[in-house]
């Protein structure tokens, strides 16, 4: 099952500052509608860390979904400051410590842009953070994901992410800390629906730079 493509959208990597704002502004706007506590206009704790924002842009200039995810650096990713199972926490470590991993740590969606819009949101904006990953040598994704959201990446997009903690409050909502094999990880979607795998193996068609 491949995204139906949405009219008037495409994505891009945020490059520049109003685009950046832009994703920073819908982040912290629907992390709010979860009850996240901070009032500086954005995510606070993650300020600071390298970063690059995927976006879904309407019609040139609106905002309406980002995927943000966390480069490498000595800072480390959030996933490893919360609780994790026992039988998860040495191997963590090992992982990070010896692979290159990246941490994709929020997506937002605009309303009108949720339910059954999210997946063509979604989807195209995860394809681009997949090839980036891949050019760049990464193995491993870390995600702070809350539970219902979780289960829909599994069940519905054979996203193979695996649960490595309980769900705990973060942001303002229960999430799970989970870690995803992007090789084993590819490889089941491909299996699960080769539709979708098709899709997220193939180039995106070039788009107009922000």
């Amino acid at each position: 099952m491949k995204p139906i493509p949405l009219e008037d959208v495409e994505y891009l990597r945020a490059e520049g500052f109003d685009l950046t704002q832009k994703a920073k502004t819908l982040e912290f706007e629907t992390f709010r509608q979860s009850n996240y506590a901070g009032t500086r206009g954005c995510l606070e704790e993650y300020e600071g860390y390298p970063c690059i924002f995927y976006v879904a842009v309407h019609r040139g200039s609106d905002v309406v979904g980002v995927v943000r995810k966390t480069l490498p650096s000595a800072l480390g990713f959030t996933v490893t400051h919360l609780r994790l199972a026992p039988e998860w926490e040495e191997r963590v470590r090992t992982i990070v410590a010896n692979e290159r991993c990246e941490e994709i740590c929020t997506t937002a969606l605009k309303k009108g842009f949720r339910g059954r819009n999210n997946f063509s949101c979604v989807l195209n904006l995860f394809r681009m953070a997949y090839h980036d990953a891949g050019a760049s040598g990464t193995k491993f994704w870390l995600a702070p994901i809350e539970p219902p959201v979780l289960m829909h990446y599994v069940a519905t997009f054979h996203f193979n992410f695996k649960a490595i903690g309980p769900a705990q409050e973060y942001l303002g909502a229960p999430t799970i800390p989970a870690i995803i094999n992007l090789q084993e990880g590819f490889e089941k979607i491909s299996k699960e629906d080769p539709e979708l795998g098709e899709f997220m193996a193939s180039r995106r068609p070039s788009s107009r730079k922000p």
